[in-house]
């Protein structure tokens, strides 16, 4: 049975004046089920040379940390998917954005998380502008 989901791409920003960005890693929570049964997952970037080939003087380690940090947010239990977009997006600093959401509908989320995670993050190539 397929089950509808919404997803984010997780931006590292490290100039928000000029808006340049690159996606890090992937956020997918599951729509239809029950809170407490929903997939909630993410999946982050292990590449850090091209992100350094993006921003040399990236900080590696708050990324990384960063990372870790919304793994951990996202198993909390939330009211609503909503207050828990609004609570990632209080305590990721201005360096980590999320994209507006974007829906599909999966037989198995977490394969969708991977295939998202393999389009999006493994597939792309960084580009400044």
């Amino acid at each position: 049975m397929e089950s509808p989901c919404r997803y984010h791409i997780v931006r590292y920003v490290p100039n928000v004046e000029t808006g340049q960005s690159l996606d890090v890693g992937v956020v997918l929570v599951e729509l239809a089920t029950p809170p407490n049964q929903r997939f909630v997952g993410g999946r982050f970037t292990t590449d850090w040379q091209r992100l350094k080939q993006f921003d040399a003087d990236v900080d590696v380690e708050m990324l990384k940390a960063m990372g870790t940090e919304i793994v951990r947010l996202l198993a909390q239990p939330f009211s609503s998917l909503e207050s828990m977009v609004a609570y990632l997006e209080q305590s990721l600093s201005n360096a980590i954005q999320l994209s507006e959401p974007r829906f599909c509908t999966v037989e198995s989320p977490a394969e969708a998380l991977d295939r998202l995670f393999q389009l999006f993050i493994e597939g792309a190539t960084p580009t400044k502008v």
